[in-house]
Protein backbone atom coordinates (compact mmCIF):
# COMPACT_ATOMS: atom_id res chain seq x y z
CA UNK A 1 0.00 0.00 0.00
CA UNK A 2 2.01 2.97 -1.05
CA UNK A 3 -0.80 5.47 -1.18
CA UNK A 4 -2.71 6.11 1.93
CA UNK A 5 -6.08 6.39 -0.24
CA UNK A 6 -5.60 3.33 -1.47
CA UNK A 7 -9.06 1.27 -1.42
CA UNK A 8 -8.47 -1.52 0.87
CA UNK A 9 -7.45 1.31 3.52
CA UNK A 10 -11.20 2.18 3.59
CA UNK A 11 -12.51 -1.38 4.10
CA UNK A 12 -13.85 -0.72 7.61
CA UNK A 13 -15.41 -3.93 8.16
CA UNK A 14 -12.39 -6.05 7.54
CA UNK A 15 -9.96 -3.44 9.43
CA UNK A 16 -7.14 -5.14 11.42
CA UNK A 17 -8.76 -7.69 13.47
CA UNK A 18 -8.07 -6.35 16.62
CA UNK A 19 -6.98 -3.34 19.63
CA UNK A 20 -6.76 -1.78 22.09
CA UNK A 21 -8.48 0.67 23.88
CA UNK A 22 -5.84 2.98 22.99
CA UNK A 23 -4.95 3.35 26.90
CA UNK A 24 -6.96 0.60 28.58
CA UNK A 25 -5.45 -1.66 31.45
CA UNK A 26 -3.59 -4.34 29.19
CA UNK A 27 -6.17 -6.91 28.99
CA UNK A 28 -5.66 -10.77 27.58
CA UNK A 29 -8.78 -10.46 25.59
CA UNK A 30 -8.36 -7.58 22.52
CA UNK A 31 -11.73 -5.53 23.17
CA UNK A 32 -11.35 -3.36 20.34
CA UNK A 33 -11.20 -6.11 17.70
CA UNK A 34 -14.32 -8.03 19.55
CA UNK A 35 -15.88 -4.59 19.32
CA UNK A 36 -14.69 -4.02 15.84
CA UNK A 37 -16.27 -7.51 14.95
CA UNK A 38 -19.47 -6.74 16.57
CA UNK A 39 -20.53 -3.27 14.42
CA UNK A 40 -18.91 -4.62 11.01
CA UNK A 41 -22.97 -5.70 9.81
CA UNK A 42 -24.53 -3.67 7.58
CA UNK A 43 -28.55 -5.17 8.02
CA UNK A 44 -31.56 -3.59 9.98
CA UNK A 45 -32.14 -4.45 13.40
CA UNK A 46 -35.47 -4.41 15.14
CA UNK A 47 -35.54 -4.01 18.59
CA UNK A 48 -34.90 -7.14 20.34
CA UNK A 49 -32.09 -8.15 17.86
CA UNK A 50 -30.79 -4.32 18.55
CA UNK A 51 -31.00 -5.17 22.25
CA UNK A 52 -28.73 -8.10 22.23
CA UNK A 53 -26.34 -6.91 20.14
CA UNK A 54 -25.77 -3.66 22.32
CA UNK A 55 -25.84 -5.95 25.30
CA UNK A 56 -23.18 -7.78 23.73
CA UNK A 57 -21.33 -4.44 23.43
CA UNK A 58 -21.35 -3.52 26.62
CA UNK A 59 -20.50 -7.23 27.99
CA UNK A 60 -17.31 -7.10 25.92
CA UNK A 61 -16.60 -3.60 27.63
CA UNK A 62 -17.42 -4.89 30.95
CA UNK A 63 -14.78 -7.51 30.80
CA UNK A 64 -16.39 -10.07 33.50
CA UNK A 65 -16.52 -7.06 35.98
CA UNK A 66 -19.41 -8.15 38.47
CA UNK A 67 -23.00 -6.22 38.39
CA UNK A 68 -25.56 -5.25 40.93
CA UNK A 69 -28.48 -5.97 39.11
CA UNK A 70 -29.48 -8.11 36.10
CA UNK A 71 -31.82 -6.58 33.78
CA UNK A 72 -33.52 -7.45 30.25
CA UNK A 73 -33.25 -4.29 28.66
CA UNK A 74 -29.88 -2.91 27.85
CA UNK A 75 -29.84 0.44 28.25
CA UNK A 76 -31.30 0.20 31.87
CA UNK A 77 -29.24 -2.75 32.65
CA UNK A 78 -25.81 -0.36 31.58
CA UNK A 79 -27.19 2.79 33.42
CA UNK A 80 -28.37 0.55 37.15
CA UNK A 81 -25.14 -0.87 36.75
CA UNK A 82 -22.62 2.51 36.28
CA UNK A 83 -21.34 0.70 33.30
CA UNK A 84 -22.35 3.88 30.60
CA UNK A 85 -19.21 4.99 32.34
CA UNK A 86 -17.07 2.27 30.37
CA UNK A 87 -17.76 4.02 27.68
CA UNK A 88 -15.04 6.17 26.61
CA UNK A 89 -15.02 8.65 23.56
CA UNK A 90 -13.52 6.11 21.21
CA UNK A 91 -15.90 3.03 22.24
CA UNK A 92 -19.06 5.92 21.42
CA UNK A 93 -17.79 6.33 18.62
CA UNK A 94 -17.55 2.70 17.46
CA UNK A 95 -20.99 2.24 19.10
CA UNK A 96 -22.57 5.15 16.71
CA UNK A 97 -21.84 2.69 14.07
CA UNK A 98 -24.81 0.94 15.09
CA UNK A 99 -27.14 3.67 15.07
CA UNK A 100 -28.04 3.66 11.63
CA UNK A 101 -29.11 -0.31 12.31
CA UNK A 102 -31.34 0.73 14.89
CA UNK A 103 -34.62 1.76 15.53
CA UNK A 104 -35.22 5.38 16.21
CA UNK A 105 -36.46 5.50 19.55
CA UNK A 106 -33.65 3.41 20.50
CA UNK A 107 -30.88 5.47 19.32
CA UNK A 108 -32.73 8.37 20.80
CA UNK A 109 -32.48 6.35 24.06
CA UNK A 110 -28.92 5.11 23.78
CA UNK A 111 -28.22 9.17 22.35
CA UNK A 112 -29.32 10.46 25.88
CA UNK A 113 -27.48 7.48 28.18
CA UNK A 114 -24.06 7.77 26.36
CA UNK A 115 -24.16 11.93 27.29
CA UNK A 116 -25.56 11.44 30.81
CA UNK A 117 -29.61 11.27 30.75
CA UNK A 118 -29.81 14.97 31.89
CA UNK A 119 -29.64 18.06 31.04
CA UNK A 120 -26.73 18.81 33.35
CA UNK A 121 -25.22 16.50 31.74
CA UNK A 122 -24.63 18.30 28.52
CA UNK A 123 -21.05 19.14 29.36
CA UNK A 124 -20.46 14.62 29.35
CA UNK A 125 -21.88 12.38 31.50
CA UNK A 126 -21.53 12.41 35.50
CA UNK A 127 -20.11 9.86 37.06
CA UNK A 128 -22.14 8.06 40.14
CA UNK A 129 -20.33 10.53 42.99
CA UNK A 130 -20.81 13.54 40.72
CA UNK A 131 -24.79 12.72 40.54
CA UNK A 132 -25.02 11.98 44.67
CA UNK A 133 -23.20 15.24 44.87
CA UNK A 134 -26.01 16.98 42.69
CA UNK A 135 -28.84 15.32 44.84
CA UNK A 136 -27.54 16.45 48.13
CA UNK A 137 -26.64 19.90 47.35
CA UNK A 138 -30.34 20.16 45.83
CA UNK A 139 -31.55 19.02 49.19
CA UNK A 140 -29.27 20.85 51.03
CA UNK A 141 -30.81 24.20 48.92
CA UNK A 142 -34.58 23.19 49.96
CA UNK A 143 -33.88 22.72 53.66
CA UNK A 144 -32.86 26.34 53.81
CA UNK A 145 -28.60 26.33 53.93
CA UNK A 146 -28.72 27.98 50.03
CA UNK A 147 -25.93 30.50 50.26
CA UNK A 148 -23.05 27.94 51.53
CA UNK A 149 -24.26 25.25 48.95
CA UNK A 150 -25.00 27.39 46.15
CA UNK A 151 -21.10 28.35 45.96
CA UNK A 152 -20.35 24.58 46.05
CA UNK A 153 -23.14 24.29 43.05
CA UNK A 154 -21.33 26.84 41.30
CA UNK A 155 -17.74 25.49 41.85
CA UNK A 156 -19.03 22.20 40.60
CA UNK A 157 -20.58 23.90 37.55
CA UNK A 158 -17.26 25.93 36.26
CA UNK A 159 -15.10 22.86 36.83
CA UNK A 160 -17.82 20.94 34.69
CA UNK A 161 -17.24 23.90 32.37
CA UNK A 162 -13.59 24.04 32.11
CA UNK A 163 -13.79 19.72 31.41
CA UNK A 164 -15.78 20.36 28.86
CA UNK A 165 -14.37 22.86 27.22
CA UNK A 166 -10.84 20.48 27.70
CA UNK A 167 -13.14 17.92 25.80
CA UNK A 168 -14.31 19.58 23.36
CA UNK A 169 -10.89 21.52 22.24
CA UNK A 170 -9.32 17.56 21.96
CA UNK A 171 -12.37 16.65 20.08
CA UNK A 172 -11.57 19.22 17.32
CA UNK A 173 -7.91 17.42 17.31
CA UNK A 174 -8.43 14.03 18.07
CA UNK A 175 -6.14 12.49 15.49
CA UNK A 176 -3.01 15.16 16.85
CA UNK A 177 -0.91 14.21 19.64
CA UNK A 178 -2.76 16.64 22.51
CA UNK A 179 -5.85 13.61 22.13
CA UNK A 180 -3.79 10.14 22.11
CA UNK A 181 0.25 10.74 21.50
CA UNK A 182 2.12 10.26 17.92
CA UNK A 183 4.75 7.54 16.80
CA UNK A 184 7.23 9.77 14.38
CA UNK A 185 9.53 9.13 12.00
CA UNK A 186 11.31 12.75 11.74
CA UNK A 187 12.88 13.51 8.63
CA UNK A 188 13.19 10.11 6.42
CA UNK A 189 15.91 9.34 3.79
CA UNK A 190 15.29 8.31 0.31
CA UNK A 191 15.84 4.02 -0.10
CA UNK A 192 18.99 3.41 -1.20
CA UNK A 193 22.12 2.45 -0.44
CA UNK A 194 22.58 5.32 1.96
CA UNK A 195 19.59 4.63 4.09
CA UNK A 196 21.03 1.55 5.22
CA UNK A 197 23.85 3.61 7.33
CA UNK A 198 23.30 4.03 10.96
CA UNK A 199 24.03 2.71 14.43
CA UNK A 200 23.19 -0.62 15.73
CA UNK A 201 19.89 -1.54 16.92
CA UNK A 202 18.56 -0.17 20.05
CA UNK A 203 15.08 -0.29 21.01
CA UNK A 204 12.77 1.79 22.11
CA UNK A 205 11.06 0.47 24.86
CA UNK A 206 7.84 2.61 24.76
CA UNK A 207 7.24 0.90 21.32
CA UNK A 208 7.33 -2.29 22.47
CA UNK A 209 4.36 -4.78 22.85
CA UNK A 210 3.67 -8.82 23.25
CA UNK A 211 1.34 -10.53 21.14
CA UNK A 212 -1.20 -11.84 23.64
CA UNK A 213 -4.78 -10.76 22.67
CA UNK A 214 -6.40 -13.37 21.12
CA UNK A 215 -9.52 -11.92 18.63
CA UNK A 216 -11.28 -15.54 18.27
CA UNK A 217 -14.45 -16.07 15.69
CA UNK A 218 -16.25 -19.14 16.25
CA UNK A 219 -16.86 -20.59 12.27
CA UNK A 220 -20.07 -21.31 11.56
CA UNK A 221 -23.55 -18.68 10.61
CA UNK A 222 -25.60 -16.17 12.44
CA UNK A 223 -24.21 -13.33 14.55
CA UNK A 224 -20.73 -12.52 15.03
CA UNK A 225 -21.51 -10.89 18.47
CA UNK A 226 -22.84 -14.74 18.89
CA UNK A 227 -19.74 -16.50 17.37
CA UNK A 228 -17.10 -14.49 19.76
CA UNK A 229 -15.21 -16.46 21.96
CA UNK A 230 -13.61 -14.68 24.86
CA UNK A 231 -11.87 -18.02 26.84
CA UNK A 232 -10.24 -20.16 23.78
CA UNK A 233 -8.34 -22.98 24.48
CA UNK A 234 -4.93 -21.80 24.01
CA UNK A 235 -4.27 -24.92 21.76
CA UNK A 236 -6.18 -22.90 19.26
CA UNK A 237 -4.32 -20.09 19.25
CA UNK A 238 -1.57 -19.56 16.49
CA UNK A 239 1.25 -19.24 18.52
CA UNK A 240 1.48 -19.09 22.81
CA UNK A 241 0.16 -15.52 24.03
CA UNK A 242 2.80 -13.25 24.93
CA UNK A 243 5.85 -15.44 23.77
CA UNK A 244 6.61 -12.70 20.69
CA UNK A 245 7.13 -9.07 20.83
CA UNK A 246 7.00 -7.00 18.40
CA UNK A 247 8.77 -3.19 18.38
CA UNK A 248 9.33 -0.72 15.49
CA UNK A 249 12.25 1.09 13.87
CA UNK A 250 13.58 2.48 10.62
CA UNK A 251 15.80 1.45 8.25
CA UNK A 252 16.96 1.32 4.72
CA UNK A 253 14.70 5.38 4.84
CA UNK A 254 11.32 2.97 5.22
CA UNK A 255 9.65 1.83 8.96
CA UNK A 256 9.90 -1.93 10.04
CA UNK A 257 7.64 -3.97 12.22
CA UNK A 258 10.13 -6.06 13.74
CA UNK A 259 8.66 -9.58 15.70
CA UNK A 260 10.99 -11.58 17.86
CA UNK A 261 9.88 -14.87 19.08
CA UNK A 262 10.96 -18.59 20.24
CA UNK A 263 13.23 -20.26 17.96
CA UNK A 264 10.83 -22.01 15.46
CA UNK A 265 7.84 -19.90 15.49
CA UNK A 266 8.34 -18.82 12.29
CA UNK A 267 8.37 -22.02 10.43
CA UNK A 268 4.77 -21.07 9.40
CA UNK A 269 3.39 -18.06 9.93
CA UNK A 270 1.09 -15.44 8.40
CA UNK A 271 1.71 -11.68 9.69
CA UNK A 272 -0.66 -9.18 9.12
CA UNK A 273 0.71 -5.13 10.36
CA UNK A 274 -1.26 -1.88 9.72
CA UNK A 275 -0.79 1.80 10.69
CA UNK A 276 -3.27 3.28 12.03
CA UNK A 277 -4.99 7.21 13.32
CA UNK A 278 -6.38 7.89 16.56
CA UNK A 279 -9.40 7.36 14.45
CA UNK A 280 -8.70 4.27 13.57
CA UNK A 281 -8.20 5.49 9.49
CA UNK A 282 -5.69 3.13 8.23
CA UNK A 283 -2.49 4.54 6.38
CA UNK A 284 -1.09 1.29 5.54
CA UNK A 285 -1.91 -2.83 5.80
CA UNK A 286 0.30 -5.44 4.63
CA UNK A 287 1.03 -9.07 5.46
CA UNK A 288 3.85 -11.39 5.17
CA UNK A 289 4.13 -14.93 5.30
CA UNK A 290 6.77 -17.37 6.18
CA UNK A 291 6.64 -19.74 3.73
CA UNK A 292 4.49 -19.79 0.85
CA UNK A 293 0.61 -20.71 1.65
CA UNK A 294 1.46 -19.37 5.41
CA UNK A 295 -1.32 -16.42 4.90
CA UNK A 296 -5.38 -17.81 4.33
CA UNK A 297 -6.04 -15.27 1.62
CA UNK A 298 -9.46 -14.80 2.94
CA UNK A 299 -8.27 -13.84 6.16
CA UNK A 300 -5.78 -11.43 4.93
CA UNK A 301 -5.92 -8.29 2.81
CA UNK A 302 -3.59 -4.99 1.78
CA UNK A 303 -0.54 -4.94 0.25
CA UNK A 304 2.05 -7.92 0.59
CA UNK A 305 5.24 -6.37 2.66
CA UNK A 306 8.75 -6.68 1.98
CA UNK A 307 10.76 -8.94 4.22
CA UNK A 308 13.43 -7.40 5.54
CA UNK A 309 16.09 -9.93 7.12
CA UNK A 310 16.09 -14.00 7.52
CA UNK A 311 16.98 -16.09 10.31
CA UNK A 312 18.00 -19.69 10.63
CA UNK A 313 16.26 -20.27 14.17
CA UNK A 314 13.31 -18.87 12.76
CA UNK A 315 12.81 -16.60 15.70
CA UNK A 316 13.17 -13.04 14.53
CA UNK A 317 11.65 -11.32 11.40
CA UNK A 318 11.47 -7.61 9.70
CA UNK A 319 8.49 -6.37 7.42
CA UNK A 320 8.40 -2.57 5.97
CA UNK A 321 5.52 -0.61 6.66
CA UNK A 322 4.76 2.36 5.12
CA UNK A 323 4.50 5.29 7.82
CA UNK A 324 3.28 8.41 7.06
CA UNK A 325 5.41 11.40 8.71
CA UNK A 326 3.32 14.51 10.87
CA UNK A 327 0.09 15.76 10.07
CA UNK A 328 -1.43 14.31 6.58
CA UNK A 329 -4.24 15.43 4.34
CA UNK A 330 -6.69 12.73 3.99
CA UNK A 331 -8.16 11.81 0.43
CA UNK A 332 -11.62 11.92 2.58
CA UNK A 333 -10.92 15.39 3.93
CA UNK A 334 -9.69 16.26 7.55
CA UNK A 335 -6.09 15.45 8.64
CA UNK A 336 -4.78 12.56 11.10
CA UNK A 337 -1.14 11.18 12.05
CA UNK A 338 -0.04 8.46 12.88
CA UNK A 339 -1.09 7.46 16.45
CA UNK A 340 -0.68 3.11 16.80
CA UNK A 341 0.97 0.26 14.45
CA UNK A 342 -1.59 -2.97 14.73
CA UNK A 343 0.20 -6.48 14.82
CA UNK A 344 -1.47 -9.69 14.28
CA UNK A 345 -0.39 -13.25 13.83
CA UNK A 346 -3.16 -14.68 11.32
CA UNK A 347 -4.36 -18.10 12.24
CA UNK A 348 -5.70 -20.80 9.81
CA UNK A 349 -7.89 -22.96 12.00
CA UNK A 350 -10.83 -23.98 10.28
CA UNK A 351 -13.30 -24.19 13.65
CA UNK A 352 -12.91 -20.09 13.60
CA UNK A 353 -13.71 -17.75 11.01
CA UNK A 354 -10.71 -15.69 13.16
CA UNK A 355 -8.19 -17.21 15.52
CA UNK A 356 -5.54 -14.50 15.70
CA UNK A 357 -3.01 -13.13 18.06
CA UNK A 358 -2.61 -9.60 18.59
CA UNK A 359 -1.09 -6.60 20.24
CA UNK A 360 -1.24 -2.84 19.07
CA UNK A 361 1.95 -0.71 19.94
CA UNK A 362 0.82 2.97 21.14
CA UNK A 363 2.14 5.62 23.41
CA UNK A 364 1.00 7.50 26.52
CA UNK A 365 -1.05 10.37 25.96
CA UNK A 366 0.12 13.97 24.92
CA UNK A 367 3.49 11.95 23.85
CA UNK A 368 5.87 12.02 20.60
CA UNK A 369 7.49 9.15 20.56
CA UNK A 370 10.30 9.03 17.75
CA UNK A 371 11.17 5.78 15.97
CA UNK A 372 14.62 4.75 16.41
CA UNK A 373 16.53 4.08 12.92
CA UNK A 374 19.90 1.49 12.42
CA UNK A 375 22.04 0.61 10.09
CA UNK A 376 23.54 -2.17 8.28
CA UNK A 377 24.66 -3.59 4.83
CA UNK A 378 22.88 -6.86 3.37
CA UNK A 379 24.62 -9.32 4.65
CA UNK A 380 24.87 -7.93 8.36
CA UNK A 381 23.31 -9.73 11.40
CA UNK A 382 21.64 -7.54 13.84
CA UNK A 383 20.39 -8.14 17.36
CA UNK A 384 17.12 -7.34 18.78
CA UNK A 385 16.85 -6.97 22.23
CA UNK A 386 13.28 -6.40 23.44
CA UNK A 387 14.14 -8.06 27.09
CA UNK A 388 13.65 -4.69 29.19
CA UNK A 389 10.55 -4.09 27.42
CA UNK A 390 9.13 -7.99 28.00
CA UNK A 391 10.11 -8.33 31.21
CA UNK A 392 12.30 -11.71 30.53
CA UNK A 393 15.40 -12.60 28.43
CA UNK A 394 13.77 -12.81 24.78
CA UNK A 395 16.98 -11.52 22.01
CA UNK A 396 16.25 -11.87 18.37
CA UNK A 397 19.16 -11.99 15.70
CA UNK A 398 18.83 -11.71 11.57
CA UNK A 399 20.58 -11.17 8.76
CA UNK A 400 19.66 -8.28 6.43
CA UNK A 401 18.45 -8.81 2.90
Amino acid sequence: MHAIDRAETHDESRLFDDTKGFFRVSSQVDIESHLDALIAGRDPLDHAQANRLTRRFVDVLTEGRPVDEDLPDTIDYAERNNLILLFSRDHQQRFEFLYPRMPEDLVERWRKALRGGDPRDSFGPLTSAERLDVRRIEADLRAGRRQRRFFVASSFVMLVALVAAAVWWRGRNDDTVASTGAITFGEVAAVGDTGRDGPRPVVEKALVARLDRPVMVRAGSGEIADRIVLDAPATDLPQAAGGIAATLFRYNGAGQVVLVGPPGWLAKSCIQVSVMSASLRAFDTAYAESVPGACPRDRVFGRVATVGCTDAKQSTTMVDLVIPQGDVSLSEGGRASVAAVRIALIGDNAAYERNNLTTQISVAEGTNVKVPAFGGAVGVTVNFDVSAATGAPLVGSCTLR
